[in-house]
């Protein structure tokens, strides 16, 4: 009798400690930093798995008088569901069945179950209590496991990539050493006073509301980073270079898959010490998984990590064939002809219309700019010399060759694919206005924003909608600029879009810009996507 009171006394505990618990993790609205994480350490000595009399079930002797009313209740601790059994006159002891299969014979009201016990997603648990007779009461209850995120770690952030269905958040580990915990739709950044420099032992585990009944997931180690690949054409052979970072920064095994415009042909599955790919384009031709792609003027080969999910442009590569590959002249553009307006060389590649760019040093110095451009050039003003040496003032104002100019121009033709994945699709009568907000989020002043506008607005006002996307890495990684001396803030904005007869559902972007401090170089441009 005496032990029966400390159990009941112990079952009473639990509960007030699990809404507790609940209080801290149940609300959404809390801050991660106070977020309360309960382990197997914190969990008192429970009665679990002391029967030791077999786990083989007793059927009930006169099922008449089988009562359904036992109750069972439920409180999560930690990775443990822990089920409070209502005491039974007469009972020998209690089965503990989880989705109709006997799991434990147990002679207390408390037990202990552990998230390794049961499955990913809702399990069925049921109690019977039974005498020397057999079953005389039983009850049921509910409790759910999550299933086991997964992650990888790039550029020192942590991104979940596959979430966990009902999780509310992630519980972040370093080794054994619980870190933090991150709400759905978070990163990680690894620049966290708790971890030293290179030590990762990362993992991740899901967690869910415990007032719901949900146990967390098993953890799940972090993987390494998506490898950059390079590509480079030598004849006829296209190479894709994975050995941008070292082994011990790549995934033990990776897949490249190789898309031709957009679609994918084939993969390549590799191991972390392969240094490159080689695809042979002989006869212009591409093969694929299945079929031989004959490649034409304009073509597009991209290859990229399967590990890519968060679509980053670091993590992918691309190359537009051009009429050299296939041995015909290119076209003669001469590089002094002036024109906002002038057209593409070839349709199926994207243009660079009209960046161009302001420097504000904070006294009149000479400055250098040089642009290394995926592609090529098609007019430039000042003429571009293997780069601009000028001599700027603070207002803006450029000396270059006798002459004042307010900016630097270029255009060209590239050998990129912009992406609309991500972005905006606006009416086409709302464009001005949202230019100007947007513009001014992405650090323009009014006299630049003035300029943009009035260069893209009347190509886009009349559009029954325009399909709007700045790019970033994606633009900067293959119009990489370089200033010097270097300036303190830089804001460069480009802009691909598309216009559409029908509204386009769009993951919106987040705009922001640093704040203009010091030396400030500004640029913007865009392209039109047929």
């Amino acid at each position: 009798m005496k032990k029966r009171i400390i159990m009941l006394l112990l079952a009473a505990a639990m509960v007030s400690l699990t809404g507790c618990f609940n209080s801290e993790i149940g609300n959404d609205e809390k801050e991660n930093e106070n977020y309360v994480n309960t382990t197997d350490e914190d969990l008192p000595d429970l009665p679990n798995n002391e029967a030791g009399e077999g786990t083989e079930s007793i059927e009930p002797s006169n099922p008449a008088e089988f009562d359904e009313g036992l109750s069972v209740t439920t409180a999560i601790v930690g990775e443990n569901a822990i089920l409070n059994i209502s005491p039974v006159e007469g009972a020998l002891g209690y089965e503990i069945h989880v989705n109709g299969t006997l799991l434990e014979k147990i002679s207390e009201t408390v037990y202990s179950l552990n998230n390794t016990q049961i499955n990913i997603g809702l399990n069925e648990i049921s109690v019977k209590a039974y005498d020397e007779t057999g079953y005389i009461q039983s009850g049921n209850t509910t409790i759910g496991k999550l299933s086991t995120p997964k992650a990888f770690l790039g550029d020192k952030v942590l991104y979940v990539y596959q979430n966990s269905e009902n999780a509310i958040g992630y519980k972040i580990y370093n080794g054994d050493e619980y870190i933090t915990n991150i709400r759905i739709g978070e990163t990680f950044n690894l620049d966290n006073p708790r971890i030293q420099d290179g030590a990762y032992a990362l993992s991740v585990q899901a967690y869910g509301s415990a007032s719901e009944g949900w146990l967390p997931s098993e953890k799940e180690s972090v993987s390494l980073r998506p490898t950059s690949p390079s590509l480079s054409l030598d004849e006829k052979v296209l190479t894709v270079s994975l050995s941008s970072v070292g082994s011990e920064s790549r995934p033990e095994e990776e897949t490249f898959k190789v898309y031709l415009n957009n679609i994918e042909v084939s993969s390549y599955r590799v191991d972390k010490n392969t240094e490159s790919i080689t695809l042979d384009l002989t006869s212009n031709t591409l093969t694929g998984t299945d079929t031989l792609f004959e490649l034409k003027v304009g073509d597009v080969i991209t290859v990229e990590s399967e590990l890519n999910v968060e679509n980053s442009d670091k993590f992918k590569a691309s190359i537009v064939l051009t009429k050299s590959f296939f041995g015909q002249e290119e076209d003669n553009i001469d590089d002094e002809h002036i024109c906002d307006d002038q057209p593409s060389i070839d349709p199926n590649n994207p243009s660079t219309d009209k960046p161009v760019i302001y420097l504000y040093p904070e006294e009149t110095m000479e400055i250098s700019v040089k642009l290394d451009y995926n592609g090529k050039f098609t007019s430039t003003y000042p003429k571009y010399n293997d780069g601009w040496e000028v001599i700027a003032e603070p207002d803006g104002t450029i000396s270059y060759n006798g002459r004042e100019y307010y900016c630097l121009f270029w255009e060209g033709i590239s050998n990129v694919d912009y992406s609309l994945e991500k972005g905006f699709c606006v009416n086409g009568e709302d464009t001005e206005k949202f230019l100007e907000d947007s513009l001014k989020k992405l650090g323009l002043t009014d006299k630049e924003a003035n300029e943009f506008i009035i260069y893209w607005l009347p190509k886009m006002e009349n559009n029954e909608y325009n399909i709007i996307s700045f790019q970033k890495e994606l633009y900067t990684d293959n119009a990489e600029l370089t200033v010097s001396p270097a300036p303190d803030t830089l804001i460069r904005v480009f802009m691909a879009w598309q216009g559409s007869d029908k509204f386009v559902e769009i993951e919106p972007q987040n705009l922001t810009a640093p704040e203009r401090i010091g030396f400030t170089v500004v640029e913007w441009g865009g392209s039109e996507l047929k």
